[in-house]
């Protein structure tokens, strides 16, 4: 594995404890997931809702995922947690209500809502988001999305059918607020996907075959090549001072002083190879 070649500027001692940090990158990042119509279907847009009440659940999430943090996946299956990028709202709630959103925009339902106090809906819409992250492969970024959406009896709690697709999708942009868009697009893609398959069974009873689901998934994946030189990749390990968790941070810059990402003294970062600024 190549060496990250670094330039590091020491604006304080590592055997001090308080670090003096740039303060632009004191500032933490909130990110929301929000709903837009830009990729609405308007071919799925009914004049008048089937005479049917669903309810929309909280989506599931592995604990890895279900915290405020964003994650970024690196090659070799490392993880990141962005100290600095939090989701401003948690995931399990954000996520489901994209979801109502685009099916009340369509109005396939006579009534859709998150939650019914008194009366018990004819469907449910159940969601599980296995990964949802930032993924940097040498120099490319991409925006990463497993999710899976039931739909489901309410009265007999059957599972009428699952839709699932893994996507994985090339962002250009500079910065995580290019990555969040680029997932709340996806989310509301792959629901248009599902809401096809919603109003077929309403329209005819019949459950939508696997290659069926399967083509829809298909219709939205991006086929862009993953897995560059893994040569290219090194790693930066700055030494940790006290070995705990009080360990100073640090952020990580090009050599030209763009923002890349912060770390910890002790932990390992990846990097495609190049030469960078450290300032601590």
């Amino acid at each position: 594995m190549k060496k990250v070649n670094i330039i590091i500027l020491l604006l304080a001692s590592f055997l001090l404890v308080s670090c003096s940090f740039n303060k632009t990158q004191d500032i933490t990042s909130y990110y929301i997931l929000d709903y837009t119509t830009g990729n609405e279907d308007q071919n799925l847009k009914q004049v008048t809702p089937f005479d049917f009440s669903v309810q929309i659940n909280e989506t599931r999430l592995p604990r890895t995922y279900d915290r405020n943090q964003i994650i970024s996946k690196y090659t070799f299956n490392q993880i990141t947690y962005l100290r600095k990028h939090l989701w401003s709202a948690k995931l399990y709630d954000a996520i489901p209500n994209l979801i109502m959103q685009r099916i009340r925009s369509y109005n396939i339902f006579r009534r859709a809502e998150r939650e019914y106090l008194t009366d018990v809906p004819d469907y449910y819409i159940d969601s599980n988001v296995n990964s949802i992250e930032q993924y940097l492969d040498v120099d490319r970024k991409y925006a990463h999305l497993k999710i899976e959406l039931i739909f489901r009896d309410a009265k007999t709690q059957k599972v009428l059918f699952k839709y699932n697709n893994d996507r994985i999708k090339r962002v250009y942009s500079n910065g995580i607020d290019g990555v969040v868009s680029t997932l709340n697009e996806m989310i509301l893609e792959e629901t248009n996907s599902f809401c096809r398959l919603v109003i077929s069974y309403l329209k005819t009873g019949d459950i939508p075959t696997e290659k069926t689901i399967k083509g829809l998934a298909d219709a939205t994946k991006d086929y862009e090549e993953i897995g560059g030189n893994l040569n290219n990749i090194g790693e930066l390990l700055v030494p940790a001072i006290n070995n705990n968790e009080t360990e100073p941070e640090y952020a990580i810059y090009t050599e030209g002083g763009e923002f890349i990402e912060e770390s910890q003294m002790g932990d390992i970062v990846r990097l495609p190879k190049g030469k960078y600024q450290l300032r601590i």
